[in-house]
């Protein structure tokens, strides 16, 4: 796109062919890895340190499992999907110092940029006959890329539509975060996430022409540290390796960014490993004078299209990479033996060892693995959970004896009770149903002493899971809240929600920001929105299948929610659409505000002018018999009858005059029946 708003459509040369992988370069990289001949063996593992004994390497992995001898060990940052990131692998190099400092001064040069970036998903779609847009001379967008629905294996970009990346330029990036030096560096001010991706997408409306409302946010304004290298080695093998250690490093900061730079230096890493194993000399540690910028070619687009000099943080102008200052020191000619720059992460980051201990000691040991990804500050989404232990836990978080409420939606204008698919309640109570026809939502309690030995097996996989321990350090949950919904029917519109947005009503007081968890079951994947304020425009998005996992703490117990995106899955079979169940500990609530826990752990029976009424008109109690797939049945009440257990809610005012309608609003609401079905017992009910 030209500085006057004209998008140019460029040709490539002939002698050059564009090549897209099907499915996405992750899912290209699993299938090279199955056609690798069976003499090649491909494991993953997490590995904690490396050391050298004599001529030989160890492996260090989790649970003190060793893995060697090796007589070469080579890095290759991000080359299988879901292997150690960035800085787990800075961390090892680190641990084997002194060894390791020529490969890591090597990479010292390999100077990459920094760029504010946000994901974008349009409904309706967003009609561009381009896969890349970059942007020339804009003060804000650098350029704007295509993420093809079908290609984002691994990316956890499950949308309706393509969805678009937008990256800014590194020269505005810095201005908005001025003092980012990287990870190093601990006095990183708190920059405005939603101000500069507002700011960014009212860019992309000014340099499109269109009105871009519909753009929602599906990945958080964030600090895209090493969105595309400006370096290269220009002389001699693109990759580092030290013969004398038997230790190297290859990937696209050697060889230029993108999968062809990755190939290069993979390539030249093969050589030098080739003439290694042969007894030549074989040593390649690019220095400074064999580094340099990368050159821009006809067709950069996408990261390649970033060529610098400007990094987008406020460092030293002096050609080094200032996001690992252990390789700056050791590159100036300093002599480090050990170093340990990720030091808060020891403990907790992706090489930590630190297992929690807490209430849930003396249940079963967990065999599952889920994994953990930060969504935005105090909120992670976890994966993971087997479709048998999603069956299994929604099966037994409807133990015997448990009482709950649930209903549809009251219409105070034609008095009758609203199921969905234009059907209206019909019968009478008590009446013996299975738990798939409650209605369109309830919920219910599981007090310590009833929560099922799945759920705390999920727990004990999610502590494992998530990457800082101290977040559930003091998280001792003393129930789990069951709700669920069934659409029948329903749809939710582009921009609207199911229920409203809202805050969390559980909270202690203003400061609360402890943990919550939320797992998501059912049959159908939703779409969970976060804004600051109702009153905001954009909000963040996640989308959750079923078995994912949410675990909200800090700011994100602020923020209000809403589920705003609905898609039922084919074959899954559930008795509801979608299904939360909260893992809380409402001791403090219970002692500073009685009044939420009450009617949260021991909600009023429904009656007709109740508060809730327009909601919840049942309560259901879980009986001994059972259905066909393991769940077992339940019997309703509408209030004549209700379980020993649960609190009347009265229909009579102060005043001792009915009252039980003065509390019922004629608001419209959100979804009619296509018919109705009355007859005298709902009218009994009714009147």
């Amino acid at each position: 796109m030209s500085p006057d708003g004209k998008i140019e459509q460029k040709s490539l040369p002939h002698s050059c062919q564009r090549i897209r992988p099907i499915g996405g370069f992750f899912a290209l990289l699993d299938s090279l890895v199955q056609r690798l001949p069976e003499t090649v063996k491909v494991e993953a593992h997490q590995i904690e340190r490396l050391s050298k004994a004599e001529n030989t390497w160890t492996l260090y992995g989790r649970n003190k499992r060793c893995f060697g001898p090796y007589s070469s060990v080579i890095f290759a940052f991000d080359a299988i999907p879901r292997a150690s990131r960035k800085a787990s692998q800075k961390q090892l190099l680190e641990r084997a110092l002194p060894l390791s400092a020529g490969v890591i001064a090597s990479s010292a040069y390999a100077v990459m940029s920094s760029c504010m970036a946000i994901v974008l998903h349009f409904e309706p779609a967003l009609e561009v006959p381009f896969d890349t847009i970059v942007f020339e001379s804009d003060a804000v967008l650098k350029f704007m890329s295509r993420n093809p629905k079908g290609d984002q294996m691994h990316r956890n970009l499950q949308e309706k539509n393509d969805t678009w990346t937008l990256v800014a330029t590194p020269e505005w990036s810095l201005k908005q975060r001025p003092d980012a030096w990287g990870v190093d560096q601990h006095s990183v001010r708190m920059w405005d996430k939603k101000k500069v991706g507002s700011a960014m997408l009212l860019a992309l409306e000014r340099a499109l022409g269109q009105n871009l409302r519909r753009a929602r946010q599906i990945i958080p304004t964030f600090h895209w540290e090493g969105c595309s290298y400006l370096t290269q080695v220009v002389d001699g093998p693109q990759c580092a390796f030290d013969a004398s250690a038997g230790l190297g490093w290859c990937g696209d900061m050697f060889g230029g960014a993108g999968p062809a730079g990755a190939v290069a230096s993979a390539s030249d890493m093969c050589d030098l490993l080739s003439s290694y194993h042969q007894d030549e000399e074989s040593s390649s540690l690019p220095a400074k004078s064999q580094w340099g910028p990368r050159s821009p070619s006809h067709g950069d687009e996408d990261t390649l299209s970033i060529i610098g000099p400007e990094t987008g943080r406020s460092e030293p102008k002096d050609g080094l990479d200032h996001t690992w200052e252990t390789a700056v020191r050791i590159a100036g000619g300093i002599h480090v033996r050990a170093a340990d720059s990720y030091k808060k992460f020891r403990k907790s980051g992706p090489t930590g060892n630190n297992v929690p201990h807490g209430p849930w000691d003396g249940r079963r040991s967990s065999g599952m693995s889920l994994t953990c990804e930060r969504i935005d500050d105090g909120l992670l989404k976890l994966t993971g959970v087997s479709k048998d232990m999603q069956h299994n836990l929604l099966k037994a978080s409807f133990p015997r004896g448990t009482v709950g409420v649930c209903g549809g939606l009251w219409d105070p204008k034609k008095q009758l009770i609203d199921l969905g698919s234009g059907d209206c309640w019909k019968g009478s109570c008590p009446r013996q149903v299975t738990i798939a026809e409650l209605g369109l939502h309830g919920s219910h309690v599981l007090e310590w002493d009833s929560v099922p030995d799945e759920l705390a097996e999920v727990l004990q996989a999610i502590r494992h899971a998530v990457p800082e321990p101290k977040i559930l350090q003091h998280f001792e949950p003393d129930c789990a809240r069951l709700t669920f919904e069934n659409m029948c029917g329903r749809t939710i519109q582009r921009d609207q929600t199911l229920c409203g947005w809202s805050r969390d009503n559980d909270r202690v007081n203003d400061q609360d920001d402890s943990p919550k968890i939320m797992i998501v079951l059912g049959k159908s994947k939703i779409s969970r929105g976060f804004k600051y304020r109702k009153e905001d425009r954009l909000s963040l998005d996640v989308s959750l299948s079923p078995g994912d996992i949410l675990l909200l703490h800090g700011d994100a117990r602020r923020w209000v929610s809403a589920v705003n995106g609905f898609e039922e899955l084919p074959h899954v079979d559930s008795p509801f659409d979608f299904v939360h169940l909260w893992l809380l500990d409402h001791r403090q609530l219970q002692k500073l505000r009685p009044s939420v826990y009450n009617s949260i752990h021991h909600p009023a029976v429904p009656r007709p002018g109740g508060v809730e009424y327009k909601w919840m008109q049942f309560t259901y109690t879980v009986l001994d018999e059972t259905d066909s797939m393991g769940y077992f049945h339940v019997e309703l009440n509408d209030g004549t009858s209700p379980p020993e257990d649960m609190k009347v809610e009265s229909g009579e005012g102060k005043e001792g005059k009915d009252t039980r309608f003065s509390q019922l609003t004629a608001k419209r609401r959100r979804w009619h029946a296509k018919r109705v079905i009355v007859d005298s017992d709902f009218q009994a009910l009714g009147a």
